[in-house]
């Protein structure tokens, strides 16, 4: 089918989604979209006129005006899914074609600059047209959003208490990496995109409001709780941010009462290496903790997972079979049971396992009732919240934060667009 050009969104303000004032949002008469501004990350989220039936292939052809930044397109299912994305900086014109498939309907389409530093952005949205195909033009990777969608917390809004009690870093940012505001050195290959920072002395401010913003409160509250060791046990790692970030949170609390026991299970084979530099680089030696190369499930044995993309895509996830347009490799996997067996009790299990969190929860609950005190979940579809609420609340535990995937949320800090969704528990008898 041939694709034509024709604006196939209602370019309406009241549908766009925005941060902050920082980010000027114009629609003009002739139907043109403007946007500009500085802002380190943001999102523009516009409601489809009629969802786009899927499966299928499906031809995108548009004309988007980039002076300044570099922009990326993705596209959302009804339950909040990104189903592809792309991006586009102008640099071979104005008008653009890509080509892929979708497993469903498409029901948004976000606008969003890429991940770095403080980033000026100057787009003007002229035209888009989506059609369905006869079938595949090119290859394409099925991409995951993996970044967060974040903003600065508004001036009157408070930071969450279990974060005002963390002293923030200063000091010298090295070359090649960037420092976060407890001190975590990150090195700058595992993030493509990630602009270096400006040498010289650094004082990073607290996190920014975001999806990721619950996570930081959940870790602080649960080292904030632990007595004599505190065991994080981080579930698709991938670099192993928060067990280092933990880490970073107890040197600058000075919690030399706390000794810190870190399981860190990733699959995708150069985020396991990097995870292993990343325990180095911050001064922690990782045969003193347990690093697991391999994916969780429900059983143990072995699943084909998704592998390759790795500075620009942290969103791998076990795959059906091969024939998908994805590369991947046969990776060992592990129980809940299998990987907590030899632990008496963990403080937190952080889970981001891309879609695989019911089936694992759900043969591990007995494992989780005995021995996890706290529960964050990253969360990738409507049904799994459902299923994950059936759960816990069906093993009495208590819910802390609950926020749906793929949607802009209020919350107690300000408004909120949730990539990933959100799922803190609490176990009351632990």
């Amino acid at each position: 089918m041939p694709l034509s050009p024709g604006l196939w969104i209602d370019i309406d303000p009241s549908t766009a989604l925005f941060p902050e004032p920082r980010l000027a949002i114009n629609a003009g008469a002739d139907g043109v979209l403007e946007i500009a501004g500085s802002l380190r990350q943001w999102q523009v989220l516009v409601e489809v006129d009629s969802p786009v039936p899927g499966p299928g292939h499906i031809g995108i052809r548009g004309c988007i005006t980039v002076s300044t930044g570099r922009i990326l397109v993705a596209l959302f299912g009804g339950g909040g899914a990104v189903l592809h994305q792309f991006p586009h900086d102008g640099s071979k014109g104005d008008w653009f074609e890509e080509f892929c498939f979708i497993s469903e309907e498409i029901s948004h389409i976000a606008l969003r600059n890429g991940v770095g530093a403080d980033a000026e952005v100057d787009i003007s949205l002229r035209s888009l047209t989506v059609q369905q195909t006869v079938g595949a033009l090119k290859p394409w990777p099925l991409d995951d959003l993996w970044a967060p969608v974040s903003t600065p917390l508004p001036v009157d809004a408070p930071h969450h208490p279990a974060l005002t009690a963390v002293p923030g870093w200063s000091g010298l940012n090295p070359s090649g990496f960037t420092v976060n505001w407890v001190g975590t050195k990150t090195d700058l290959r595992f993030l493509k995109g990630l602009a270096a920072p400006l040498p010289g002395m650094a004082a990073p401010p607290l996190p920014e409001l975001s999806d990721e913003y619950f996570e930081w409160i959940f870790l602080a509250e649960a080292i904030a709780a632990a007595s004599e060791r505190f065991t994080l046990v981080e579930l698709g790692a991938g670099y192993g941010r928060w067990m280092i970030d933990a880490l970073g949170i107890l040197r600058q609390q000075g919690r030399r009462d706390l000794t810190p026991y870190f399981i860190g299970v990733e699959a995708e084979p150069t985020h396991f290496a990097w995870m292993g530099d990343h325990f180095r680089n911050n001064g922690l030696d990782p045969a003193e903790h347990r690093l697991v190369q391999g994916a969780v499930s429900a059983d143990d044995g072995a699943v084909r997972f998704a592998v390759g993309d790795a500075d620009a895509w942290y969103g791998q996830s076990i795959i059906d079979d091969a024939e998908t347009g994805v590369n991947s490799a046969m990776v060992p996997a592990y129980s809940l049971s299998t990987l907590l067996r030899d632990v008496d009790s963990v403080d937190l299990l952080d889970i981001d396992i891309q879609g695989a969190e019911v089936e694992v929860c759900v043969a591990g609950a007995r494992t989780l009732d005995e021995k996890v005190r706290r529960i964050y979940i990253g969360t990738h579809g409507a049904a799994i919240e459902r299923e994950l609420r059936q759960l816990f609340l069906g093993l009495g535990w208590s819910n802390v934060f609950d926020f749906r995937m793929g949607r802009p949320q209020p919350t107690p800090f300000g408004r909120v667009m949730f990539g990933d969704g959100v799922q803190c528990w609490l176990n009351p008898r632990l």
